[in-house]
Order: structure tokens, then C-alpha cells, then sequence
């Protein structure tokens, strides 16, 4: 029975020794990860990060592939590629004097991507992988109006489902409210965690304190990475760190939301979390993208799904 004073998914991970968080949509994904990671590491739990990568790969040095598909990014990782989320954070968490290896997965359908986190997990001996999404946007099943950036979030959750053999599997979002802006209809995410609880699989909801030291080494992430992506910041992030902040509506942080309106407000610091065995059994077509070796096979996979429903569920408005 869980505990009025500590958040299921909380309690999920109390008998965890060794957990993975990862980026489970790609670029500042695993950010979304680093307050909870801190937390679990200040209570004694050895954590590792892990994130799925947007940056090319394939030019890094032999050395620091794991196995294929699996690249151990440290600080001084030498690599062409500008955009490097990875890396960035590994030179952050070397600045605080923390344990600077972020693992990168390659961007990939899901066979490829389990036979990767399998490697890891070996190699880790971890017994709960928490997948983190910067959005509320995995938790689409599929039928609704609009479904953000499915493909990376899709291709994570269908290598981590098929992973019977690690006793605790997750997923937490952060930002809630920030896929509005690849369309996602928040009254069907609020529906759908609605459903996920009725099946046993909602692990509660909580806020990342502003005054913790999670906060704030949180914030000081974020503002390290736009330093670092002047030119290309994360809008997730960005608008997380902006309601952490106290700030509220249409908050201006990078250009590239120059042609849109952003609603920063509280809820965008909670963390939602689920069972990753309750969010796959209610998905639609995650079994249609079981035998995938590249993204663009899911987003075939997608299209085709949608194109044979009668119907998609339509964008409600918030009542109140």
C-alpha cells in the first residue's frame, strides 16, 4: 500500500540499487532526469544516465563504443558534431564533481535500441531503468487528435517494454503543457493518465521544489546548456526552468518560439510517472513497430496506423 507521505513512483524505486535514467524522445530528454537522478543519488542509490541521441554518432572514436548502438560520452569526448547534448552534460556534471558519463544510444528502430539498453543493463547491473520524457507526449496511445514527435519516444518505450528481465521499468515526464506546442491536446493526456490509473499503472504526481538543491543544480543545468546552444536552446527545458523560476505565460527565452505563444506555468515542474508494462498494454500500435530497425520505419508504422483509424479522438478544452 503506498503511503500518503511518499509518491508511488518513489516507493517503486526504493528497493532499486542501480537505476538507469534515460532520454526517452532525444536532445535535452535525459535533463528532464537530472532532478530525480540527483535525489536518488543523495539517498545513497548508485544511478547512471543514459540518453537517446540526435547528434551523429558514427564519428566518434572505436573506444567509446559499448556495443553497437551504445557510446559512453564523457567530457572530453572528441566529436565533430556541434549539437551534443550528451557531452554537455557530461561537462557539467564534471564542473560539480559528480560522475560525468552520459551514455548515448543511437537513434533507431526498436530491435536495435533493446539489443542496446540489454548491453547497458549488462553492463550497469541495473534492476530499474526509468525512461524520461521532456513533454507528456509518450503517454499518447495513438487515437488522439495529435501525438507531438511520437517516433523517439515510441522506439524507447517498445525497446524498454520487451525488457521483462529488469525488475522496475518506468517513465516520468516533466513539462506538462509543453507538447501544445507539437500539438498535443492536454485534456487527452489528463485522460489518459486517468485511464493508466483505473488499470493500476499512475505512480502520482510531484513538484520539483525550487529552494531543493535539485532545483537549483536543475536550473543551473539548463542555463550551462543554452549557454552552450546559444543559437539552438531546448524549449522544454527552457520552459521548465522558466515555471521553476515563478514565471508565467508566454515567457520569452529563445527565438525560435518566435512564432508561437507559450503558456509557462506551475504544472510544468511536476513529475507524472507511470509503469512502462501499463502505458504499453493500453497503446495502439507499439506492437506494429516491434520488428523496426529505423526510426523511419515508426513513422511509417505511425502513419499507417492512424490513416486506418475511423476515428481520432478530438482536442477537448480544459472546462475550467
Amino acid at each position: 500500500m503506498s503511503s500518503f507521505f511518499e509518491p508511488p513512483l518513489l516507493s517503486r524505486l526504493r528497493g532499486a540499487e542501480r537505476i538507469l535514467i534515460a532520454g526517452a524522445g532525444g536532445g535535452f530528454d535525459v535533463y528532464a532526469g537530472l532532478p530525480l537522478a540527483l535525489a536518488l543519488r543523495a539517498d545513497g542509490r548508485e544511478v547512471h544516465l543514459a540518453n537517446l541521441s540526435f547528434s551523429h554518432l558514427y564519428g566518434l572514436d572505436s573506444e567509446v563504443w559499448e556495443a553497437p548502438g551504445l557510446a559512453e560520452i564523457r567530457p572530453d569526448t572528441r566529436s565533430a558534431e556541434r549539437y551534443f547534448p550528451e557531452r554537455t552534460l557530461a561537462r557539467w556534471l564534471r564542473l560539480h564533481g559528480m560522475p560525468d558519463t552520459v551514455w548515448a544510444f543511437e537513434s533507431a528502430g526498436v530491435k536495435p535500441l533493446r539489443s542496446a539498453y540489454r548491453a547497458l543493463a549488462a553492463r550497469l547491473g541495473v534492476d530499474a531503468i526509468v525512461l524520461v520524457d521532456g513533454g507528456t507526449d509518450i503517454l499518447m496511445r495513438g487515437d488522439e487528435a495529435g501525438l507531438g514527435t511520437p517516433e523517439e519516444d515510441m522506439a524507447s518505450l517498445g525497446a524498454v517494454a520487451g525488457m521483462p528481465e529488469i525488475p522496475e521499468r518506468l517513465v516520468v515526464c516533466l513539462g506538462f503543457g509543453v507538447d501544445a506546442y507539437h500539438g498535443v491536446n492536454h485534456s487527452l493526456v489528463l485522460e489518459n493518465l486517468a485511464a493508466l490509473d483505473r488499470a493500476g499503472g499512475y505512480l502520482g504526481a510531484f513538484s520539483i521544489p525550487r529552494d531543493s538543491r535539485e532545483g537549483a543544480l536543475y536550473l543551473d543545468a539548463v542555463a550551462h546548456a543554452q549557454a552552450a546552444f546559444p543559437e539552438h536552446p531546448s524549449i522544454v527545458q527552457g520552459s521548465v526552468a522558466a515555471a521553476l523560476r515563478g514565471e508565467f505565460g508566454d515567457v520569452r527565452f529563445t527565438d525560435r518560439t518566435r512564432h508561437s505563444e507559450l503558456f509557462v506555468n506551475p504544472l510544468m515542474t511536476l513529475y507524472f510517472g507511470v509503469t512502462v508494462e501499463a502505458l504499453a498494454a493500453r497503446h495502439l500500435y507499439l506492437d506494429r513497430i516491434e520488428r523496426t530497425w529505423q526510426t523511419r520505419q515508426i513513422s511509417s508504422a505511425v502513419e499507417d496506423f492512424r490513416d486506418g483509424l475511423p476515428a481520432r479522438r478530438p482536442p477537448r478544452q480544459f472546462p475550467h
